[in-house]
């Protein structure tokens, strides 16, 4: 009649969050058309249903099903357009009903079943469809206010219309009741995902991958041709480029690791491997062994990869034309007999991870961090040159905010966010006097203040305060505005003080180009750093230095390299 069974401690007692299968689908519906003021829910799509019990007795029902088609509440909340809106409803649960059953509503009950419900529903969900990302739900203005949703951090996301669904698509004049709509993240960066123009990896479950064509077979196999073969001529059976191809294939078709990949290989019809020239032998075509295409991935240069794959991309799918972020990486442990350490310099892009271009250095040991000072815009503008800039915005650390990256950024027609420290004192101290007497001590209202997010048991929240007052009056070229980022980290446990960070910078964007929350989203790089330490780490094997943990890091490098995007 039950589910799998998950405790959690909730008042009174010890109670069981249970989630009901077929057998107890009646009696669930007995209890929610007996007690619920708007009945049993009818069933529709994707649908899971708990019930709370305390000592043998049922005390609540909760239900959750697939998320509204449409809410202009909500999918402005997200800031998603139509297209992602309609792809990704799916990574949304809507809590269509929460009964508490008379007798039994006792202090902080509803707060509790719905923190235990949340922390469970992403396994649940998954388990049976996909991945969740965010919960939405309706509360009925003329009959509740949604304390217990207020009470347990859900964000108010605005009112309803009054619209509904009927026959055909939807009423005309509003004959419902406004309602309240109220969402609540699963995830610290649910809002990013969801507006990203490509989905991570682990909420693609259930959707269709990419199908190759026959002419996309033969146009790889022609990008891949260029590439010298790099391997020993004695025992050679499969050209470089048919191999690199079936690669790049069965990655583009989801699969992941050197065993799904050669899977994927394996069962390719002989029609398909006729596409992709595999040896032929015996009046049948044959595909690489799994340590065939273990070694071609661990032997092929990343840089010489990603340009060829690079090429293949702009030409049948084109280039995003998104947000990039550059910085360097120093590889530590690289050093030769030069004393001479590896830099590498990267622009990511901010929403799909694509890595446009690189640039590879070397920086001494001794003085390292003088010379990385004063050199490392030797790399920016190199790194820059290998791709087009115009109508891009580039966003950087402090490091880089130098005027020729200036120059050069908005002379090629781009845009750029740059942070402002210490190695550019006079613009620093003019940022800072305005924050002291303007924003400070006059009381200004942020431009924009991001939703609160709890992740790692903190809770973080970003706000933004920007002016054109300083245009004309700080020694940097192009600056059209400056801003200001108060970042806020609460301990909800109260174990650790809570802390108060400022962030200063500058961008090219006028007012009318780009609003406060544009800024603030651009400069968000949380996880950039991680991509460009590891194209940099891959960067280092494909120069044949020492690190223990190149192998395991193959496949991801061939998803770096733009493989998927």
């Amino acid at each position: 009649m039950f589910g799998r069974v998950k405790t959690c401690k909730l008042y009174p007692s010890e109670l069981n969050l249970r989630l009901i299968s077929t057998d107890g689908q009646s009696q669930f519906d007995d209890f929610m058309a007996k007690h619920h003021r708007r009945g049993a829910l009818r069933r529709i799509g994707h649908e899971l249903h708990y019930v709370v019990i305390d000592e043998g007795e049922w005390i609540a029902l909760i239900s959750f099903s697939p998320a509204a088609l449409k809410c202009a509440a909500r999918d402005q909340w997200i800031g998603w357009p139509q297209p992602y809106r309609t792809d990704r409803l799916r990574l949304i649960a809507n809590n269509s009903r929460f009964l508490i059953l008379p007798g039994h509503h006792y202090p902080n009950l509803a707060t509790r079943i719905l923190s235990a419900c949340r922390h469970r529903l992403a396994d649940d969900w998954l388990e049976h469809f996909s991945k969740p990302l965010l919960l939405e739900t309706f509360v009925d203005s003329d009959f509740h206010l949604g304390t217990i949703y207020r009470a347990d951090n859900w964000v108010y996301a605005g009112d309803t219309r009054g619209y509904r669904r009927v026959y055909g698509g939807y009423s005309t004049h509003p004959n419902e009741s406004v309602k309240f709509v109220f969402v609540k993240s699963l995830h610290r960066g649910a809002r990013r995902i969801l507006c990203a123009p490509k989905l991570p990896d682990a909420y693609l479950a259930g959707v269709e991958k990419m199908r190759l064509a026959p002419t996309d077979c033969h146009s790889l196999l022609e990008y891949f041709e260029s590439i010298d073969d790099f391997r020993s001529r004695q025992g050679r059976r499969h050209s470089l480029a048919c191999v690199l191809a079936l690669i790049a294939a069965a990655m583009l078709s989801g699969a992941r690791g050197y065993k799904q990949i050669w899977v994927w290989c394996d069962e390719l019809s002989q029609a398909n491997r006729r596409h992709f020239r595999c040896r032929l032998s015996k009046g049948k075509r044959h595909v690489p062994s799994i340590t065939v295409i273990r070694n071609v991935m661990l032997a092929v240069k990343p840089d010489e990869l990603q340009r060829r794959v690079n090429d293949f991309t702009a030409r049948h799918f084109g280039t995003p034309r998104e947000a990039v972020a550059i910085d360097g990486k120093t590889l530590r442990e690289s050093g030769g007999e030069d004393q001479r350490q590896t830099h590498v310099m990267n622009v990511v892009g901010h929403d799909s991870g694509f890595c446009h271009a690189k640039k590879v250095g070397t920086l001494p040991v001794k003085g390292y961090e003088e010379e990385k000072q004063s050199n490392e815009i030797k790399f920016f503008i190199p790194a820059l040159e290998q791709m087009e800039i115009a109508g891009r915005t580039v966003s950087s650390d402090a490091m880089n905010t130098q005027v020729e990256s200036a120059n050069h950024v908005v002379e090629r027609g781009g845009h750029f966010h740059f942070t402002v420290k210490g190695n550019q004192p006079k613009l620093l101290e003019a940022v800072q006097i305005w924050h002291e007497l303007e924003v400070k001590g006059k009381n200004l209202k942020p431009g924009f203040v991001e939703p609160a997010e709890k992740d790692h048991g903190r809770i973080t929240q970003r706000r933004i305060w920007m002016t054109e007052k300083l245009n004309g009056h700080v020694e940097f070229p192009h600056v059209k505005q400056v801003f200001v980022v108060e970042r806020i980290v609460k301990d909800p446990k109260g174990k650790d003080p809570d802390r108060c960070e400022f962030a200063y910078g500058i961008t090219s964007l006028s007012a009318e180009e780009a609003t406060a929350e544009e800024v603030l989203c651009a400069n968000r790089n949380i996880g950039l750093s991680r991509l460009h330490t590891m194209y940099s780490t891959t960067t280092m094997r494909s120069m044949k230095m020492p690190l223990r943990s190149a192998v395991d890091m193959v496949p991801r490098t061939w998803l770096a390299c733009g493989v998927l995007h």
